[in-house]
């Protein structure tokens, strides 16, 4: 497999972490009048603590956050695409964004 990168997600990967979510929920996912607002709601809240994952520029999974406080923060979806389930893409995104609250001491996830 080539090399994953993780990014801060932006506005314009919408369109791909709904489809991923599409794949990956098929209650919330499915529904984009409920997932994509709060996406977008998540972009404009707490812009740095929303994660996606690449490989050759293609987005393959997401985490999205929500910061509960000043120092603690749930993580609320976390998904990947079906053809890059099981290689660690999962993990790559929980410990960047772990990595992200830790640099802004938050305490708990």
């Amino acid at each position: 497999m080539t090399e994953i990168r993780v990014r801060e997600m932006k506005l314009r990967d919408l369109k791909e972490v709904i489809r991923i979510a599409n794949m990956s929920f098929p209650f919330t996912g499915r529904r984009p009048s409920v997932f994509g607002p709060y996406v977008i709601d998540r972009l404009y809240r707490d812009p740095h603590f929303q994660f996606v994952a690449l490989t050759n520029g293609k987005i393959i999974g997401f985490i999205t956050c929500k910061r509960e406080s000043e120092k603690e923060a749930e993580l609320t979806y976390i998904a990947v695409h079906p053809d890059f389930r099981g290689v660690g893409i999962g993990s790559k995104l929980v410990s960047t964004l772990e990595n992200r609250l830790r640099d802004h001491e938050y305490r708990r996830v």
